[in-house]
Formats: C-alpha cells, structure tokens, sequence
C-alpha cells in the first residue's frame, strides 16, 4: 500500500463509524417485525411492471427485485470492510456471518418474516461485490500511479 493510501486514525474511526451504521441499517431492515417494503407494495409493483416493459426483462419480477436489493444492502458493507482490513475476504466473510444471523433470527424471533438460504447467498455476493470494487479501483489507481512513475 502506497504511503498516500495509509489511512489514519481519523480515516479508520470515520470508515468504522460507517461501517457500524450500516450495521444498524441492515438489522433494522431485516429484523423489522414486517417486510419493510410492504407498506410501499404498490410502488414496488410499479417497478417491477415498469422493469418487465423493457425488451428482454421480461423475466424480472418481485423475487428478482429482493435478490437485487439483498445485493445491492451489502455492497457498501462489503466495500467498507475491505476499505478497513485490506482484505477482499474479510468483506465475504462479514457479509456471511451477518446475513447468516440475521436469517436466524429472522426464523426463530420473526413470524411474519420468511428466512431463505437465497437471502444469505444473495447479502453474501452484494458483500463480495461491494470488496470487489474496492480492490479493482486500488488496482486502476496503483497501475495509474506505477505510469506516473511515483511509488
């Protein structure tokens, strides 16, 4: 890691601090006692019709929606524990673990909540890609540096 790249004390508390709001924002989504997008079901409908008018997507639908949205709660996450540990993995692995707990306990504290393997696995790659961005953007910025001829 180049020395520009070094986070400080700051760096590392704001990434951190980050990090545990998003936390917060993914139990009170997923532990909330209802669906959180059942109060907005016919706005959600209208992007699936409005989604399923374009050529070819005829496919997408309310599952799809979920899975991407899965996806896209973890990338963030996902970047930011790679941002803080450096390591790819580490993003995966978090996004595991807390996906995992949050099906959990959806299953045994959550009645009107519905636990699926789909959800881990889906929070699990939005993770992995959130860590993946990170390390490419790395790559594009040291291979740019590296051109430059700084070190």
């Amino acid at each position: 890691m180049c020395h520009s790249e070094r986070m400080t004390a700051r760096h590392w508390w704001i990434g951190a601090t980050t990090c545990g709001v998003l936390v917060i924002a993914i139990l009170v989504i997923t532990l909330s006692p209802e669906p959180v997008d059942r109060p907005y079901a016919a706005i959600v409908d209208a992007i699936v019709s409005n989604v399923r008018a374009v050529p070819g997507l005829g496919w997408f639908d309310y599952d799809w929606l979920e899975r991407l949205s899965n996806v896209v709660m973890f990338a963030p996450l996902g970047a930011i524990v790679t941002v803080l540990s450096g390591r790819w993995l580490a993003a995966v692995a978090v996004g595991l673990v807390l996906s995992s707990l949050v099906e959990i306990a959806q299953a045994l504290l959550l009645p009107d909540r519905t636990a699926s393997v789909s959800d881990v696995i889906a929070n699990s790659a939005g993770a992995a890609i959130g860590g993946l961005i990170v390390v490419v953007v790395r790559g594009i910025r040291a291979r740019a540096r590296r051109r430059r001829g700084r070190h």
